[in-house]
Protein backbone atom coordinates (compact mmCIF):
# COMPACT_ATOMS: atom_id res chain seq x y z
CA UNK A 1 0.00 0.00 0.00
CA UNK A 2 1.58 3.77 -0.95
CA UNK A 3 2.15 5.95 1.58
CA UNK A 4 0.79 9.27 -0.10
CA UNK A 5 -0.26 11.68 1.90
CA UNK A 6 0.54 9.96 5.53
CA UNK A 7 3.47 11.04 7.64
CA UNK A 8 7.15 11.14 6.62
CA UNK A 9 9.04 8.08 6.84
CA UNK A 10 13.00 8.38 8.32
CA UNK A 11 14.89 8.72 5.13
CA UNK A 12 12.20 10.56 3.22
CA UNK A 13 14.26 13.01 0.75
CA UNK A 14 14.26 16.43 1.89
CA UNK A 15 10.84 18.79 0.02
CA UNK A 16 9.33 15.60 -0.55
CA UNK A 17 6.03 17.04 1.92
CA UNK A 18 6.56 19.94 0.08
CA UNK A 19 6.14 18.61 -3.62
CA UNK A 20 3.35 16.39 -2.16
CA UNK A 21 1.37 19.25 -0.80
CA UNK A 22 2.10 21.26 -4.62
CA UNK A 23 0.60 18.08 -6.03
CA UNK A 24 -2.31 18.03 -3.91
CA UNK A 25 -2.74 21.77 -4.69
CA UNK A 26 -2.57 21.53 -8.79
CA UNK A 27 -4.70 18.54 -8.84
CA UNK A 28 -7.66 20.02 -6.31
CA UNK A 29 -7.14 18.08 -3.36
CA UNK A 30 -6.13 20.84 -1.67
CA UNK A 31 -6.81 24.49 -1.00
CA UNK A 32 -4.15 26.85 -0.78
CA UNK A 33 -3.24 30.62 -1.06
CA UNK A 34 -3.61 32.27 -4.32
CA UNK A 35 -0.45 34.40 -5.19
CA UNK A 36 -2.44 37.08 -4.13
CA UNK A 37 -2.75 36.20 -0.42
CA UNK A 38 0.69 35.23 -0.69
CA UNK A 39 1.88 38.50 -1.52
CA UNK A 40 -0.28 40.77 1.19
CA UNK A 41 1.01 38.33 3.95
CA UNK A 42 4.56 38.99 2.55
CA UNK A 43 3.84 43.02 2.41
CA UNK A 44 2.14 42.89 6.07
CA UNK A 45 5.22 40.35 7.06
CA UNK A 46 7.83 42.98 5.64
CA UNK A 47 5.86 46.08 7.28
CA UNK A 48 5.87 44.14 10.60
CA UNK A 49 9.59 43.40 10.45
CA UNK A 50 10.55 46.84 9.49
CA UNK A 51 8.37 48.39 12.74
CA UNK A 52 10.24 45.75 14.84
CA UNK A 53 13.23 46.99 13.51
CA UNK A 54 12.50 50.57 13.94
CA UNK A 55 11.17 50.33 17.83
CA UNK A 56 15.01 48.64 18.80
CA UNK A 57 16.64 51.24 16.96
CA UNK A 58 18.03 54.52 18.26
CA UNK A 59 20.75 56.54 16.39
CA UNK A 60 18.84 58.40 13.68
CA UNK A 61 21.10 57.97 10.80
CA UNK A 62 20.20 53.97 10.83
CA UNK A 63 16.31 55.05 11.44
CA UNK A 64 16.32 57.18 8.36
CA UNK A 65 16.38 54.58 5.75
CA UNK A 66 14.18 52.28 8.12
CA UNK A 67 11.57 55.04 8.07
CA UNK A 68 11.72 55.65 4.23
CA UNK A 69 11.24 52.32 3.33
CA UNK A 70 8.16 51.51 5.57
CA UNK A 71 6.93 54.96 4.50
CA UNK A 72 7.31 53.84 0.64
CA UNK A 73 5.95 50.47 1.33
CA UNK A 74 3.11 51.49 3.38
CA UNK A 75 2.25 54.07 0.77
CA UNK A 76 1.79 51.86 -1.79
CA UNK A 77 0.46 48.66 -0.81
CA UNK A 78 -3.04 47.97 -1.04
CA UNK A 79 -5.69 49.01 1.53
CA UNK A 80 -6.22 44.59 2.70
CA UNK A 81 -2.20 45.41 3.57
CA UNK A 82 -2.41 48.79 5.22
CA UNK A 83 -4.56 51.83 6.00
CA UNK A 84 -3.47 54.70 7.49
CA UNK A 85 -5.75 54.64 10.11
CA UNK A 86 -3.52 51.75 11.63
CA UNK A 87 -1.00 54.23 12.57
CA UNK A 88 -1.54 56.29 15.69
CA UNK A 89 -3.06 60.17 15.27
CA UNK A 90 -4.04 59.18 11.76
CA UNK A 91 -7.99 58.91 10.79
CA UNK A 92 -10.16 60.25 8.04
CA UNK A 93 -11.67 63.87 8.04
CA UNK A 94 -15.07 62.04 7.39
CA UNK A 95 -14.51 60.45 10.82
CA UNK A 96 -15.17 63.31 13.20
CA UNK A 97 -18.52 63.13 12.31
CA UNK A 98 -19.08 59.65 13.32
CA UNK A 99 -19.77 60.20 17.57
CA UNK A 100 -17.39 57.25 18.26
CA UNK A 101 -14.65 57.93 16.18
CA UNK A 102 -14.78 61.44 17.39
CA UNK A 103 -14.37 60.47 21.32
CA UNK A 104 -11.28 58.02 20.44
CA UNK A 105 -9.65 61.31 18.65
CA UNK A 106 -10.64 63.66 21.35
CA UNK A 107 -9.63 61.40 24.20
CA UNK A 108 -7.28 58.94 22.61
CA UNK A 109 -5.96 60.38 19.73
CA UNK A 110 -2.26 57.71 19.84
CA UNK A 111 -5.15 54.08 19.59
CA UNK A 112 -4.02 53.55 16.27
CA UNK A 113 -2.40 49.45 16.09
CA UNK A 114 1.02 49.99 14.79
CA UNK A 115 2.57 52.07 17.90
CA UNK A 116 5.45 54.31 15.35
CA UNK A 117 5.40 57.45 14.60
CA UNK A 118 7.13 58.36 11.52
CA UNK A 119 9.22 62.08 10.93
CA UNK A 120 7.21 64.35 9.16
CA UNK A 121 8.62 64.15 5.69
CA UNK A 122 7.36 60.54 5.50
CA UNK A 123 4.38 60.47 6.98
CA UNK A 124 3.10 62.60 4.52
CA UNK A 125 3.07 60.30 2.02
CA UNK A 126 0.77 58.10 4.17
CA UNK A 127 -1.47 61.23 5.14
CA UNK A 128 -1.75 61.02 0.89
CA UNK A 129 -3.44 57.74 0.76
CA UNK A 130 -6.93 57.90 -0.75
CA UNK A 131 -9.10 57.12 2.60
CA UNK A 132 -10.88 53.38 2.32
CA UNK A 133 -14.42 53.23 1.63
CA UNK A 134 -16.33 52.01 4.20
CA UNK A 135 -20.13 50.93 3.85
CA UNK A 136 -20.90 52.72 7.87
CA UNK A 137 -20.36 56.19 6.35
CA UNK A 138 -21.73 57.94 2.90
CA UNK A 139 -19.08 58.22 0.29
CA UNK A 140 -17.45 61.76 0.03
CA UNK A 141 -15.18 62.25 -2.89
CA UNK A 142 -13.17 64.98 -1.04
CA UNK A 143 -12.22 62.61 2.18
CA UNK A 144 -8.49 62.57 3.08
CA UNK A 145 -6.44 61.28 5.58
CA UNK A 146 -5.82 64.15 8.74
CA UNK A 147 -2.82 63.56 11.96
CA UNK A 148 -4.13 64.40 14.75
CA UNK A 149 -2.58 67.64 16.86
CA UNK A 150 -4.91 67.55 20.39
CA UNK A 151 -8.31 68.50 21.27
CA UNK A 152 -9.23 70.81 23.64
CA UNK A 153 -9.82 69.18 27.31
CA UNK A 154 -13.18 67.74 28.52
CA UNK A 155 -15.28 70.64 30.26
CA UNK A 156 -12.22 73.17 29.00
CA UNK A 157 -13.73 76.60 27.71
CA UNK A 158 -10.78 77.09 24.81
CA UNK A 159 -10.91 79.89 21.34
CA UNK A 160 -10.63 77.94 18.29
CA UNK A 161 -7.78 80.32 17.40
CA UNK A 162 -6.08 79.60 20.36
CA UNK A 163 -5.77 75.63 20.55
CA UNK A 164 -4.98 75.84 16.70
CA UNK A 165 -2.10 78.10 17.72
CA UNK A 166 -1.37 75.01 20.38
CA UNK A 167 -1.50 72.67 17.85
CA UNK A 168 0.94 74.58 15.60
CA UNK A 169 3.35 74.76 18.83
CA UNK A 170 2.92 71.23 19.34
CA UNK A 171 3.85 70.13 15.98
CA UNK A 172 6.90 72.12 15.89
CA UNK A 173 8.30 71.07 19.26
CA UNK A 174 7.28 67.14 17.99
CA UNK A 175 9.72 66.92 14.95
CA UNK A 176 11.83 69.73 15.65
CA UNK A 177 12.69 67.31 18.40
CA UNK A 178 13.50 64.59 15.74
CA UNK A 179 16.09 66.49 13.56
CA UNK A 180 19.68 65.26 13.67
CA UNK A 181 22.13 66.56 15.50
CA UNK A 182 23.89 69.68 13.76
CA UNK A 183 20.50 70.33 11.71
CA UNK A 184 17.18 72.26 12.06
CA UNK A 185 13.63 71.90 11.28
CA UNK A 186 12.58 75.24 9.36
CA UNK A 187 8.80 75.78 7.50
CA UNK A 188 7.26 78.69 5.94
CA UNK A 189 4.06 79.20 7.94
CA UNK A 190 1.69 81.95 6.45
CA UNK A 191 4.71 83.05 3.84
CA UNK A 192 6.72 83.59 7.42
CA UNK A 193 10.14 81.51 7.42
CA UNK A 194 10.65 79.86 11.11
CA UNK A 195 14.01 78.33 11.49
CA UNK A 196 14.31 76.31 15.04
CA UNK A 197 18.32 74.93 15.49
CA UNK A 198 19.10 71.32 17.13
CA UNK A 199 18.62 71.24 20.36
CA UNK A 200 20.72 68.18 21.56
CA UNK A 201 18.51 68.44 25.35
CA UNK A 202 15.81 65.89 25.69
CA UNK A 203 15.39 67.17 28.97
CA UNK A 204 14.98 70.73 27.86
CA UNK A 205 13.08 69.33 24.92
CA UNK A 206 10.01 67.65 26.81
CA UNK A 207 9.62 70.44 29.09
CA UNK A 208 7.99 73.62 29.18
CA UNK A 209 10.89 76.03 28.78
CA UNK A 210 11.61 74.44 25.02
CA UNK A 211 7.75 75.33 24.61
CA UNK A 212 8.06 78.63 25.74
CA UNK A 213 11.47 78.99 23.32
CA UNK A 214 9.08 77.77 20.60
CA UNK A 215 6.26 80.75 21.60
CA UNK A 216 8.93 83.24 21.29
CA UNK A 217 10.21 82.20 18.00
CA UNK A 218 6.42 82.40 16.46
CA UNK A 219 5.85 85.75 18.37
CA UNK A 220 8.80 87.57 17.14
CA UNK A 221 8.25 86.45 13.54
CA UNK A 222 4.52 87.65 13.57
CA UNK A 223 2.52 84.18 13.71
CA UNK A 224 -0.50 84.93 15.90
CA UNK A 225 -3.64 83.05 16.55
CA UNK A 226 -5.82 81.77 13.34
CA UNK A 227 -8.04 78.80 12.90
CA UNK A 228 -5.90 77.78 10.12
CA UNK A 229 -2.41 77.97 9.01
CA UNK A 230 -0.61 77.49 5.58
CA UNK A 231 2.73 75.51 5.64
CA UNK A 232 5.20 75.45 2.97
CA UNK A 233 8.47 74.66 2.07
CA UNK A 234 9.05 72.63 5.23
CA UNK A 235 12.84 70.76 5.57
CA UNK A 236 13.35 68.77 8.40
CA UNK A 237 17.46 68.44 8.72
CA UNK A 238 18.56 67.60 5.06
CA UNK A 239 15.00 66.44 4.04
CA UNK A 240 12.49 68.52 1.62
CA UNK A 241 8.82 68.65 1.84
CA UNK A 242 7.43 69.24 -0.85
CA UNK A 243 3.86 69.54 -0.49
CA UNK A 244 2.02 72.04 1.06
CA UNK A 245 -0.33 71.57 4.47
CA UNK A 246 -2.60 73.06 6.60
CA UNK A 247 -3.46 73.30 10.35
CA UNK A 248 -6.49 73.92 11.22
CA UNK A 249 -9.04 73.41 14.46
CA UNK A 250 -12.49 72.51 13.57
CA UNK A 251 -15.64 72.16 16.30
CA UNK A 252 -17.96 69.17 16.66
CA UNK A 253 -20.38 68.00 19.81
CA UNK A 254 -19.44 64.83 21.15
CA UNK A 255 -22.33 63.65 23.55
CA UNK A 256 -21.14 62.55 26.81
CA UNK A 257 -24.20 60.77 28.51
CA UNK A 258 -26.67 61.99 26.61
CA UNK A 259 -25.46 65.53 26.66
CA UNK A 260 -23.66 67.51 23.85
CA UNK A 261 -20.54 69.30 24.80
CA UNK A 262 -18.43 71.27 21.91
CA UNK A 263 -15.26 69.77 21.96
CA UNK A 264 -12.37 71.21 19.37
CA UNK A 265 -9.88 69.05 17.23
CA UNK A 266 -6.69 70.28 15.41
CA UNK A 267 -5.04 68.39 13.21
CA UNK A 268 -2.72 68.26 9.96
CA UNK A 269 -3.35 67.54 6.64
CA UNK A 270 -2.80 67.84 2.99
CA UNK A 271 -4.03 70.97 0.22
CA UNK A 272 -7.07 70.53 0.09
CA UNK A 273 -9.92 71.53 -2.12
CA UNK A 274 -10.81 75.13 -1.76
CA UNK A 275 -14.69 73.78 -1.30
CA UNK A 276 -13.66 71.74 2.11
CA UNK A 277 -12.25 75.07 3.70
CA UNK A 278 -13.76 76.01 6.95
Amino acid sequence: MGHYGGKPREGDRPGQKYKKKSKEIRHGRKRGKSAQLRHIDGQKDRLNSLENRISGTFDPWILEPLFEQYANLAAGCSDEVFVPSEMERIIGYSDLNNQEQLATAANNPTAGSRRISLPIHHMIKILGKKVPLDPKRPYDPNDRHIFLLGSSSYGETEEVDTRNLRALEWLMVEYAGRIPPGKSFSLEIDKKRVVLPYNPSTEIRNQNLYVSYIRGVLQRTGIVQASHYELRRVKSGDHKVIATMHVATVQRLLYREGQPEPVLISYLDLKRPQANKR
